[in-house]
């Protein structure tokens, strides 16, 4: 057990034993706080783990001993979206035993951004991905007990949510330091390490230049966008390496729309760019013979809906309509994108 990690429901084969602690509590000025952690219930998990239904969790002694302390507010960090009934299943269980107690959801896994209050005194938060942003809840936790209750009861009031850039420019003004005070030895050393591996690896090494800034890596955006990393990948990148225009046949590629997932900057490109940009050893296949008819059926087992409100074949990408672009926060992405090799193949 690795007691730094909080992970109510993954288990560890070998030692037949929690990955790490069930829950931990914790007192900060004067409140005692409750922190659980679950995962979604994964089914690719690695062959020395497995990963136990929430469901199944919560009625497990870990979680009922965790229900059974008393304490002023509860924290649930979970790579589990608001949407999901995962986060439903642990705010109906934790309120069969604190009907009343402050619940923050730090939710994941969606990649978006949202806020979400489930009652008076339990909200969630996601706050997208990668690390681009940080969600900052700020919020009153104010005693409302009296002489004649035994335990303690608290509220949640005056609550606010933001998201930040992760610059260091506001770490500095979050923390109150500056470039000098901010970094722990730690991090320093850490920080050291780092480097020392990429030179090691060869990940400094120059393999090209950009002469501008790509800064959009979203499915969503149109390809024609100077911006867009997709359309870079669509336009340059596959007609390049991926087709062959000698074959007479139709060729189609289908990509991932989670397989880019950084910024390409203007300037010298390392090694390491890349594998930042498309950290994956997946390899591309070629499939022979294919039947169109048979690769909708295809994309729509991939994508798991309906492939005619995914996909337009008049567009050289996929395009669902107004919907996405005027609602981006409730959008769902197809997780697959096809992109036919005879719109570029001049």
């Amino acid at each position: 057990m690795y007691p730094r990690y909080i992970t109510s429901n993954i288990n560890y084969i070998p030692t037949n034993s929690s990955v790490g602690t069930h829950f931990i509590v914790e007192t900060k000025s004067g409140y005692r706080i409750l922190n659980l952690g679950f995962l979604f219930d994964f089914k690719q998990y690695a062959k020395n783990a497995e990963v136990i239904p929430v469901q199944e969790v919560l009625t497990q002694q870990p979680f009922l001993e965790a229900m059974s302390l008393d304490v002023d507010i509860i924290f649930v960090i979970c790579h589990i979206t608001p949407e999901m009934q995962e986060m439903q299943e642990i705010f109906n269980a934790t309120r069969m035993f604190h009907p009343t107690t402050p619940i923050i959801f730090l939710a994941g896994h969606g990649h978006i951004l949202e806020w979400v209050q489930f009652d008076e005194n339990s909200y969630a938060i996601e706050s997208g991905c990668y690390f681009e942003l940080l969600g900052f809840v700020r919020f009153l936790l104010v005693d409302t007990s009296d002489d004649e209750m035994s335990n303690r009861s608290t509220r949640i009031e005056n609550i606010t949510h933001q998201w930040i850039d992760t610059s260091l420019s506001n770490f500095y003004e979050m923390s109150g330091k500056d470039e000098k005070t901010f970094s722990t030895q730690a991090a320093l050393v850490v920080r050291q390490t780092i480097w020392d591996y990429i030179n090691i690896l060869g990940l400094n090494k120059t393999i090209g230049c950009m002469p501008d800034n790509i800064t959009s890596y979203s499915p969503y955006e149109p390809p024609d966008d100077p911006t867009s990393l997709f359309g870079l990948q669509l336009k340059t990148v596959m007609p390049a390496v991926l087709f062959d225009y000698s074959l007479p046949n139709i060729q189609i590629a289908i990509v991932n729309s989670g397989s880019l997932r950084y910024d390409l900057f203007a300037g010298i490109v390392v090694l390491d760019d890349i594998y930042t940009i498309s950290p994956f050893g997946d390899p591309y296949y070629a499939i022979y013979g294919i039947l169109g008819e048979d690769l909708f059926v295809f994309l729509e087992v991939l994508n798991k809906s309906d492939s005619s409100m995914l996909f337009n074949p008049n567009s050289a990408y996929p395009y669902r309509g107004e919907e996405f672009l005027l609602r981006p926060q409730n959008r769902t992405a197809p997780p697959y994108y096809w992109y036919p090799a005879e719109i570029y193949s001049s």
